[in-house]
């Protein structure tokens, strides 16, 4: 079902379908929300490979325990690290991640 929208002048402006119409775009496909969960799923798994700090770090840096995300500073008060060591552990945890993902 092709749809019209209409200018005040009654000219025709451009043509849609109703599914176009009701289409919310702030949210994600089913399958792509699917896929992403699928994927997190995956990486909270590969974190029992690392080590508890480590996986801490990532765990917090990003939300992924349920919380907020914090920052590098705030995590390394937390564990009486500076920032930039927290750094250091965060990239060295997410490459770990990256090579158990991608092992070729």
């Amino acid at each position: 079902m092709r749809l019209h929208r209409m200018t005040i002048q009654g000219r025709q402006e451009e043509e849609y379908s109703l599914e176009e119409s009701l289409e919310d775009e702030s949210c994600e496909a089913p399958d792509a929300t699917l896929i992403a969960n699928e994927e997190l799923q995956q990486v909270l798994q590969l974190m029992d490979h690392l080590s508890p700090r480590d996986a801490s770090v990532i765990r917090q840096h990003f939300g992924l325990d349920g919380s907020e995300p914090m920052t590098l500073h705030a995590i390394g008060g937390q564990l009486g690290l500076t920032r930039e060591r927290v750094r250091q552990i965060e990239r060295r945890a997410l490459a770990q991640l990256a090579e158990y993902l991608n092992p070729d």
